[in-house]
């Protein structure tokens, strides 16, 4: 019995001490990411900007905080530029940020960057015409810090740019003491509607120049229609007029407001004399009626008659029956 007793002590014994040399089972305790915010602003342009003229840089700038953790890194921020217009060409500068918001830092953590958005206009853009540009911004997660994301527009205004075209004779022949009518074709390329202004510089001795007057041509960047005219004008030449240059300017401004100017165009052809002008009269046509009243019984006759100087009307008292 002694020896049966000390085996179930020495048994109870080792299992006692193996209990007590057995370590606990650890315990986990997930840990929630610490939320952040991101939030940007845009700082807007100051004027309109001109199509095909550079690039203008308008300045973005980001806030980044979260409640204290460690963040032994820095954040990356990424931007990109979701939306915009057709006649916009737009970018990010620098697309991707670091940014540093680890330290000590209770009970939030604050950080801040800058970025550009780097913007052209194209020829296609509407004058005066807003258009706007969406930012977005993702901050990626980092440690325990989650990330997060924040979106910022702008507003884009192209500037008004004329391009005129003008296509007027090289040269005409104009009779000694007539005239003659030729034709200007204009055409607007710009992105408004735009006003056309003919403006005489110099004319030679004895040449006298009627030019068109003021006409709005529309623009296809603004959905017009009549963006090109034909324009009649007419060139005088007294009898001893030796000929020579003429030469006329074709002003262009924003139809709405004649302040703002577009191109000026310096358009000249020459004047060549020809032979004189015919002071023979043709007859065209001619008729005779007869009146009835107090006139009765009196006929009269017309003849429509055509001269180098145009057309006229003669009238001729015949007799009074």
């Amino acid at each position: 019995m002694g020896v049966r007793t000390a085996l179930v002590a020495l048994i109870l014994v080792s299992t006692t001490i193996a209990l007590a040399a057995a370590p606990a089972a650890a315990q986990t305790f997930p840990l929630n990411p610490v939320e952040s915010r991101l939030s940007m602003a845009i700082k807007p342009f100051d004027a309109p900007i001109e199509p095909l003229s550079g690039v203008a840089v308008a300045k973005v700038m980001l806030t980044y905080s979260h409640f204290a953790a460690p963040t032994l890194a820095p954040t990356q921020v990424n931007l990109k530029v979701t939306d915009a217009p057709s006649w916009v060409v737009a970018e990010v500068n620098p697309s991707t940020i670091q940014i540093q918001s680890g330290g000590i830092c209770v009970p939030t953590c604050h950080a801040s960057a800058t970025a550009n958005v780097l913007v052209r206009t194209l020829a296609s853009a509407p004058a005066f015409t807003p258009g706007s540009i969406v930012i977005s911004a993702t901050a990626l997660p980092n440690g325990l810090v989650a990330g997060s994301a924040a979106d910022a527009s702008f507003t884009v205004v192209a500037d008004y740019f004329a391009l005129t075209q003008v296509r007027a004779p090289d040269a005409v022949e104009v009779p000694r003491g007539g005239f003659v009518r030729e034709h200007l074709t204009v055409m607007n390329g710009g992105n408004a509607d735009t006003r056309l202004r003919f403006e005489l510089v110099e004319a030679p001795e004895g040449v006298r120049v009627s030019l068109p007057n003021a006409v709005v041509l529309e623009s296809t960047q603004r959905g017009g229609k009549v963006t090109q005219m034909e324009l009649p004008f007419k060139i005088e030449a007294s009898a001893t007029s030796p000929g020579g240059r003429v030469t006329f300017l074709v002003n262009a401004t924003y139809a709405l407001d004649d302040t703002i100017r577009g191109d000026s165009l310096r358009v000249s052809f020459t004047v060549e004399p020809g032979n004189a002008a015919d002071t023979g009269a043709a007859v065209l046509a001619a008729a005779s009626f007869a009146t009835a009243g107090p006139q009765a019984g009196t006929t009269f006759a017309f003849a429509l008659v055509g001269a180098a100087a145009g057309l006229a009307l003669a009238w001729r008292k015949v007799a009074r029956r």
